[in-house]
């Protein structure tokens, strides 16, 4: 169930402390690597997973949004062609809970 998980580059590297394999689970091993840019680069970001990463043919993936008749809002489904097609946008925010207290839940005898 975990052949196709994606590559982890910064593990390769030994940039990261991995509590887990299955499911995967890091978090940065040295905290400066947070702090080396502005925005904290994806390969190094805590990642927190509680199964393995889903395995979605392109092809077979749509995002329903849901409508609200009361504010005249129709339902939506998008592609990920559909999604691939719309303006990209960057949004700098901090993350409340990114998963950074998993040392204190991990023990020798894990």
């Amino acid at each position: 169930m975990y052949t196709n998980d994606p590559a982890r580059p910064a593990a390769q590297q030994g940039k990261l402390r991995i509590p887990s394999e299955h499911p995967w689970n890091s978090e940065p091993k040295d905290l400066k690597y947070l702090v080396d840019t502005f925005l904290t680069p994806n390969d190094v970001f805590f990642v927190r997973n509680h199964n393995a990463v889903p395995d979605i043919k392109e092809s077979d993936y749509v995002l329903e949004i849901e409508g609200n008749v009361e504010a005249g809002l129709q339902e939506k489904n998008f592609t990920l062609a559909d999604l691939k097609k719309l303006p990209k946008h960057t949004v700098i925010s901090a993350l409340q809970c990114a998963g950074n207290r998993q040392e204190d839940y991990v023990t020798e005898d894990r």
